[in-house]
């Protein structure tokens, strides 16, 4: 019996953090972004903390969930930018809402 055939191989995930600080991380992001803490300084901040679950996605190879990430915080960035300009009332009201939980601003 071969020894190499019973021992356990490494997966190369790129960035290995443990889950935890993972979750931690995320939690943290979250609270900041969402709260507004940091006054109107955090909302020149939040596109960058926004970027770190991007980040950790890539590290981990996950194309899939990167590019969804990508495109729903990239598509209600746009829409906030093209639409509420043009919308009044009820569709004001929904779009602030989507984008809002879709960026966490």
């Amino acid at each position: 019996m071969r020894r190499e055939l019973l021992a356990s191989k490494k997966k190369e995930t790129g960035l290995s953090l443990d889950p935890r600080t993972k979750l931690a991380l995320l939690i943290t992001i979250a609270l900041f972004v969402l709260s507004g803490g940091g006054g109107a300084a955090s909302k020149q901040f939040a596109p960058i903390l926004a970027a770190v679950p991007l980040i950790l996605l890539l590290t981990e190879k996950s194309w899939k969930g990167s590019v969804i990430y990508f495109v729903l915080y990239g598509g209600s960035y746009i829409l906030q930018l093209w639409a509420l300009p043009h919308l009044s009332g009820l569709p004001n009201f929904l779009v602030v809402a989507i984008c809002g939980l879709c960026r966490g601003l």
